[in-house]
């Protein structure tokens, strides 16, 4: 789900809409999945079916223009990877099996049970409830931040090295390790959102890392083009300005954070909310 929700970031989504979004398309598919072994209903799937798949390729069409390096269009988040083509050539395929069924799809009479209906609102209920129960959106586990008054960094002498450093100056610092699963969806999400402009502030990595190679895998292995970074190879120096979780987030005001996040705790609103402070 997290995967999926950070592509949804590329498209234009925040963090509460796409952690919704992201639901809903999960829950309608396995819904028309289910439907399309009803024969009474199987027509009608096979139509949201064909329709939902060409809306999808429009997306991807757009998505594989405006990013051409994605090698994984995050349509199945980490179960399959696919890159635009792939997974344009695989729509293209489930296109003609929907025309097929919609072709070869007729209601006769003794396919309208009654079974067949509590069937469909039994199912509907199910997948309705799965995505949420199995994976809560994280907007409804966590609790609502605010803008703290300045908070002195552990190290300010070390944000005071960085070129984004001013007196006033608001900008982001985000402490990853490369291989840290959810640092790397942190940055494809951080990317994303950045990308459609709903955050405008400068995003500073500091990096966990021996050598320049294994950053360079991190923006691979995430789709991005790089960020301004800086490599920190002295564990005891990150972990003490980072804190024990990562990633971790740092909206900073000159050498002072104003609020503090891990990738389950970041808000989008709070974000917008500190860089509208400066204009």
């Amino acid at each position: 789900m997290d995967a999926f929700e950070s592509t949804l970031n590329y498209y234009g989504f925040g963090l509460t809409s796409s952690s919704i979004f992201a639901r809903l398309i999960i829950t309608t598919e396995a819904f028309l999945a289910v439907l399309l072994w009803i024969p009474r209903y199987r027509k009608a799937a096979a139509l949201l079916v064909f329709g939902l798949t060409l809306l999808f390729s429009v997306g991807l069409t757009w998505f594989s223009a405006v990013y051409p390096q994605a090698q994984d269009c995050g349509c199945h988040g980490q179960l399959l990877s696919l890159n635009p083509v792939e997974a344009l050539v695989k729509n293209g395929i489930i296109l003609l099996l929907s025309a097929f069924l919609i072709l070869k799809s007729n209601i006769t009479p003794n396919q309208k049970s009654r079974w067949m209906f509590w069937v469909m609102v039994i199912t509907g209920i199910i997948t309705l409830a799965g995505p949420p129960i199995l994976s809560p959106p994280d907007f409804l586990l966590m609790d609502r931040q605010v803008l703290a008054e300045p908070i002195a960094f552990p190290n300010p002498e070390f944000v005071r090295s960085l070129p984004e450093y001013g007196a006033n100056q608001r900008f982001i610092l985000l402490f990853v390790s490369p291989s840290c699963k959810f640092c790397q969806f942190m940055t494809s999400r951080v990317y994303g959102l950045v990308q459609t402009g709903q955050i405008t502030l400068p995003v500073h990595f500091v990096v966990l890392a021996e050598d320049e190679s294994t950053i360079h895998e991190l923006w691979e292995q995430t789709q991005v083009q790089p960020f301004p970074h800086t490599k920190v190879s002295d564990y005891d120096m990150f972990v003490a300005m980072s804190g024990q979780n990562l990633p971790s987030m740092f909206l900073m005001e000159g050498d002072t954070y104003r609020a503090h996040f891990a990738y389950r705790t970041m808000s989008l609103e709070l974000i917008q909310e500190f860089q509208g402070k400066g204009n």
